[in-house]
């Protein structure tokens, strides 16, 4: 058996002043006094303090022969404790770079590898260690400081997707994505930052549309349709008149202009006669009443004689036609209720009206009167034989000779009314003055037969045209 001591800087001090074991004659017989005494090793170590380790003591063993005390002793040796910073990595270390150990260094001053949950910021390869596994506080899981898109959503953020997309869900400041961001996003046609509703972009990142029913910028209205005949048209302008387009339950046309002259007027109403505007091509007239004997009947057309209407203060009668000889005259002076029509004469209408009874001056003058007429006068004043119970014509110009001019009118400048057959049987009327009141009458070969003795026969009566 060898006796030797092993260790860097190790003293060892012998316990024993004789070791049985190593005895010149190598015997087992020899009895060791120290078979019970335990060997120590002493270790010197950098503070020069001795230090028993367990795992390089042992305890002496004897052996020999039973009863003759001889055998053998080992001595028992305590190892040296690992020192960090050594640069000799002993059990227990995971590293040992010697003066390079450090907290911040690959290898910590407590010998151990750097890693990131450790407490220790590394130099150069960590931003931070905070000891902890907590992703979501001020340093990662990956000891690294918390930034914007890291894909950790940390305090503060409201998102972080990973990403340097600024248009999708989560934006480049870590701020869901909604309307009013600034940010046109997946889904928004526009986002002007704001939450203002009336201006080019609404709260809904939707642009100002005409029919969304919101007023904004240049819109006068928004009913929120694109209706054309509400009060609101599809351009969002206020419905007028005069737009073209015809607003329902309020205007009857609507044809862009501002002529009262065609069929649209210029209120938007459809054009009639008694609007008071002359429709050019359709009214003659236009003075928007519909009273029918003024100058403008309900028909819009010029008040005439002959067109059925009496005009008042103008007309005394319209019978509708140009007949001159019925009861209503072609000037529009009302004919005789009875007679008959016998001629028309420098503006005068002459009928021959039936006498009932004898053919005085009262019944001649009375059966004209009754049939709306006027005995006309012998002659032009003056002249015995007028009164002012007769018509002046101006016709007749002789006194005294009745009926004479219109023999001539009828039958020739050289006829008399005894020989014009058209006045044969017709009495004149004669003031009531002429042979006790009797009428003058014309008859075949006889120029003045009195009335007095004749019956039934027709009075010569007048009528202004």
């Amino acid at each position: 058996m060898d006796c030797t001591t092993r260790g860097l800087g190790v003293r060892v001090v012998l316990a024993l002043a004789v070791v049985a074991g190593c005895s010149d004659d190598g015997g087992r017989g020899t009895t060791n006094p120290f078979t019970s005494a335990p060997m120590t090793t002493a270790v010197s170590g950098t503070s020069g303090e001795p230090e028993t380790t367990d795992a390089m003591t042992s305890a002496a063993e004897s052996t020999g022969a039973s009863g003759t005390g001889s055998g053998t002793t080992e001595v028992a040796t305590t190892a040296p404790a690992p020192v960090c910073g050594d640069g000799v990595v002993d059990d227990g270390e995971g590293c040992d770079d010697g003066p390079n150990n450090g907290d911040d260094k690959a290898c910590t001053s407590m010998c151990q590898p750097a890693a990131c949950g450790d407490g220790l910021v590394q130099a150069g390869v960590e931003e931070c260690d905070d000891g902890n596994q907590v992703d979501e506080d001020m340093c990662t899981n990956g000891c690294k400081s918390p930034v914007c898109g890291d894909g950790i959503v940390q305090m503060g953020e409201g998102c972080d997707d990973g990403n340097q997309v600024d248009k999708d869900a989560c934006n480049n400041m870590c701020v869901a994505a909604s309307c009013g961001d600034g940010v046109i996003q997946v889904g928004e046609a526009c986002d002007d930052g704001n939450m203002e509703d009336l201006d080019a972009c609404g709260n809904d990142c939707k642009p100002a549309a005409c029919g969304d029913g919101k007023v904004q910028m240049t819109e006068e209205c928004d009913d929120g349709n694109v209706v054309d005949t509400d009060a609101c048209t599809a351009t969002c302008k206020m419905a007028i008149c005069g737009d073209g387009k015809v607003q329902a339950g309020v205007e009857e046309c609507d044809d862009i202009n501002k002529v009262d002259t065609d069929a649209c007027t210029s209120s938007c109403k459809s054009a009639k006669c008694g609007d008071g505007f002359v429709q050019a091509g359709v009214d003659e007239c236009d003075d928007g009443n519909m009273v029918d004997t003024d100058a403008c009947t309900n028909a819009c057309k010029s008040a005439k004689c002959g067109d059925g209407i009496v005009q008042a203060g103008v007309e005394q009668c319209d019978d509708g036609n140009m007949v001159d000889n019925d009861g209503c005259t072609n000037t529009c002076k009302k004919g005789p209720s009875c007679g008959t029509f016998f001629t028309a004469w420098n503006g005068w209408n002459y009928y021959k009206v039936m006498v009932n009874g004898a053919m005085t001056d009262v019944n001649v003058r009375t059966a004209c009167e009754a049939c709306g007429l006027k005995a006309p006068c012998d002659a032009t004043d003056p002249c015995t034989y007028n009164d002012g119970l007769c018509l002046q014509t101006t016709n007749e110009t002789s006194c005294g000779n009745p009926m004479l001019n219109m023999a001539k009118f009828l039958c020739g400048a050289n006829a008399s009314p005894s020989s014009c057959a058209q006045l044969y049987n017709t009495y004149q009327y004669m003031g009531t003055k002429w042979q006790a009141g009797s009428s003058c009458g014309a008859k075949s070969g006889s120029w003045c037969v009195q009335g007095n003795g004749e019956v039934n026969q027709q009075a010569l009566c007048v009528q202004a045209k």
